[in-house]
């Protein structure tokens, strides 16, 4: 018996998706203001990235406690540590073997470094211009470190999750549920 109905599940993946991007609009720090012609503060003013971040931090979580108020309403799939597992932040051996196809991810870009001699240690690599940036800005920390995991645990822990929840099978797993991080986005 699935814990959601179709019709449940939609709501909470369009409230997931909307919660996520809402958050970076809401809070007046957080948007980017125009003077005129010109721009005032863009996404990339340090001020804009750390409202941003604020905003999606309390959004994730906010999308964590709705997935873990849904598994609460089911007596089997009430605890704490049922909703981290099927989050996926408990490791088991799906969640293990997922992590091998993640290197297949990155291959493209990979060669792409390769072909301009930016892979480490190469030609026009540098660990000033290249490391450096990415954990000593707050461009490169959103970039690199806050956006892509808290993406990962809101529109892929959290919506397939939803999915799960109402028994959707793995063909709309895999090919609708990305939509959501389209319509987020």
């Amino acid at each position: 018996m699935a814990l959601l109905s179709s019709f449940q599940a939609f709501c909470i993946s369009t409230f997931i998706s909307v919660s996520y991007v809402a958050g970076l609009y809401i809070s007046k720090s957080a948007r980017i203001s125009y003077n005129g012609k010109s721009i005032q503060r863009d996404r990339d003013n340090d001020e804009v990235i750390r409202a941003r971040l604020k905003a999606v931090y309390l959004s994730t979580c906010l999308n964590c406690a709705v997935i873990y108020w849904c598994m609460a309403s089911d007596e089997r799939a009430g605890s704490i540590w049922t909703t981290l597992k099927a989050l996926g932040f408990v490791s088991s051996k799906s969640t293990i073997k997922a992590h091998f196809l993640i290197p297949i991810l990155y291959t493209g870009p990979f060669v792409a470094q390769y072909l301009s001699k930016t892979l480490p240690f190469q030609a026009n690599w540098s660990l000033k211009e290249d490391i450096f940036p990415i954990f000593t800005t707050w461009i490169g920390f959103r970039n690199y470190i806050a956006a892509p995991i808290s993406e990962e645990i809101v529109f892929r822990a959290c919506l397939l999750t939803v999915a799960r929840m109402s028994q959707k099978g793995w063909y709309q797993m895999l090919f609708a549920t990305p939509l959501w991080f389209g319509f987020g986005n």
